[in-house]
């Protein structure tokens, strides 16, 4: 357990809140890719029979990529509430991650947006917050500079898995915000290190 709590940094999410991951454990790239080698090749077989049976397992793979790309280019998603963000999201999206960015979008209906002492800065508050748990967070802090397109959430949903969480939806709708900002995390950060 010492070790375990040593190398935290490793494992606990507050510490690689910040770190890009799409989603995506730090093992499961690795076990999928042995899962997919243990289906196409026999364990004992030589090196020639390896080296053919990977080939045609990234030939799959690059097969099975396009298919899926040409299905997400010809599929029309419907938007669920109609706001012009949702379209621009509907556009820019694939099907799977506009999904996400949806289940964000509903969750955003639960939160209220405060006034803020501090410039650039908003607040949100869920709407139930006395009724849950006494560990919930309810409360969270969105650093904004909407002349560059610059919102960050405290929760770091956006940095760590690359949908905007629904803290900043929330603030989106508030504001009348109409399309997802084009600029990504490190060009927004850059940009706002020198404005604010």
């Amino acid at each position: 357990m010492t070790r375990a709590y040593e190398c935290r940094h490793k494992w606990a999410k507050p510490y690689f809140s910040k770190v890009f991951c799409a989603r995506m454990c730090s093992t499961q790239r690795s076990e999928c890719a042995n899962f997919m080698l243990k289906i196409h090749t026999v364990c004992n077989s030589s090196i020639n029979a390896f080296i053919t049976q990977y080939t045609k397992l990234i030939d799959d793979r690059e097969s099975c990529d396009a298919d899926a790309e040409r299905k997400n280019k010809q599929k029309i998603i419907k938007v669920h509430f109609g706001y012009p963000m949702e379209k621009h999201a509907s556009v820019i999206y694939t099907a799977k991650v506009y999904n996400l960015f949806k289940k964000e979008l509903i969750k955003s209906t639960s939160y209220l947006v405060l006034p803020s002492m501090e410039e650039h800065t908003f607040v949100v508050k869920h709407v139930q917050a006395e009724s849950r748990e006494s560990w919930s967070k309810v409360i969270y802090k969105i650093k904004v500079d909407e002349s560059i397109g610059y919102y960050t959430c405290e929760c770091g949903l956006y940095e760590h898995f690359g949908v905007l969480c629904s803290h900043v939806l929330a603030i989106f709708v508030n504001r009348g915000v109409c399309k997802i900002p084009d600029l990504s995390y490190n060009e927004a950060v850059d940009k706002a290190s020198k404005v604010i």
